[in-house]
């Protein structure tokens, strides 16, 4: 990879509005580059060029406004903050509905290895993006008072970490208010609107440390009483046994569990890449007895045949792993391997300590 990495870490407190002022101020930089992309500059020439894909951007806008006005704010305050336009912010939430009005397709992401053993209670995760993308991502080290609680967000106080490209996901933003798992799930479901896009997403809670989760997220075709609906595919993976089985009509799994950025459980969702494909072949081949620490975890997701630096199938541009992060929850901590390949004896670049209260302490 040709242009050099850079990580920066940005700290955050205050109501919505200002911690988004804050972000936009402190990566105004990023934001500008974001912007200069030709994948965005052509999503937003769309948008203003043609009534249909305009009444889509409207639409998005209208069921964020009702559903997280907090985040509409928020959006505002990186606007101002940066010096352009809440509809460019916005357009930037949207990545997926970028690629639909481009007719390109993000099949090739990222990376999950699970462990719960005896041993080790973790698991990683490999970021992967476009290469152009390595030098506008950040950590956003936000504490975020909700001085008004609206629509969906009720929670007094937002306090997190979190790897961010300008803007925001706003689904996976709001899990991150989740306090337990019949809350993060209320947030999945999304009673009215659904999800936008499919998405998988992956759990643990300091609380209940015995079990991870694994969740795949879409949008059913059909509606309920409430509109449009969000169906999942959930799936723990607990500690000591050694088969899988089902329990309650969801499944479970021991020890050793892998995605590599393809449904699991859910067929026809969305376009698989070859390489997924390959990936997921691959992390499938391992004996789940040769699995079982967070030393593994490293060497597989800094393994050749894991890590990524190749040309996409619809050609939006050269994939790289940005970064990995690795969730050890035997020490509470979040390791983060930037400009690192992560192996069984490199040391993270930042590590995080968590804890059950949800402060968050930058360790070096």
């Amino acid at each position: 990879m040709s242009s050099p990495r850079s990580l920066p870490i940005i700290k955050a407190s205050g109501t919505h509005y200002e911690v988004g002022y804050q972000i936009g101020i402190k990566t105004k930089e990023l934001i500008h580059s974001a912007l200069k992309k030709e994948l965005f500059d052509k999503a937003v020439s769309k948008i203003n060029a043609d009534s249909e894909y305009k009444q889509l951007y409207d639409g998005y806008l209208s069921v964020v406004a009702e559903e997280y006005p907090q985040y509409v704010e928020e959006m505002q305050g990186i606007a101002d903050g940066s010096g352009t336009s809440f509809q460019k912010i916005f357009i930037c939430s949207l990545y997926e509905f970028q690629l639909l009005l481009v007719e390109k397709s993000a099949s090739l992401r990222c990376t999950d290895v699970f462990v719960n053993t005896e041993k080790a209670t973790c698991f990683g995760h490999n970021e992967d993006a476009v290469e152009e993308d390595v030098n506008i991502c950040y950590i956003l080290d936000a504490d975020i008072v909700n001085d008004r609680p609206r629509g969906r967000l009720l929670v007094d106080r937002e306090r997190f970490v979190c790897f961010c490209y300008p803007a925001m996901n706003v689904l996976l933003r709001a899990c991150l208010s989740a306090t337990s798992p019949i809350h993060l799930r209320e947030i999945i479901i999304n009673h009215g609107y659904g999800v936008a896009s499919p998405v998988s997403l992956n759990v643990a809670f300091l609380s209940d440390k015995q079990t991870l989760c694994h969740y795949d997220i879409y949008t059913s075709r059909n509606s309920d009483e409430h509109g449009r609906k969000t169906e999942y595919e959930y799936l723990e993976i607990r500690k000591q046994k050694e088969t899988a089985g089902e329990q309650y009509g969801e499944k479970y799994t021991y020890g050793y569990f892998f995605h590599g950025n393809e449904f699991r459980s859910v067929k026809n969702v969305c376009d698989i890449h070859p390489n997924s494909a390959k990936r997921t072949q691959f992390l499938a081949s391992l004996c789940t007895s040769a699995v079982t620490t967070k030393a593994n975890v490293k060497e597989l997701l800094g393994h050749d045949r894991i890590y990524q630096t190749m040309e996409s199938k619809d050609k939006i541009g050269v994939m790289v792993t940005i970064a990995t992060a690795v969730f050890d929850l035997d020490k509470e901590e979040l390791e983060i391997y930037d400009n690192t390949r992560p192996h069984a004896n490199i040391e993270p670049n930042i590590v995080f300590k968590l804890d059950a209260c949800g402060s968050i302490k930058p360790l070096k």
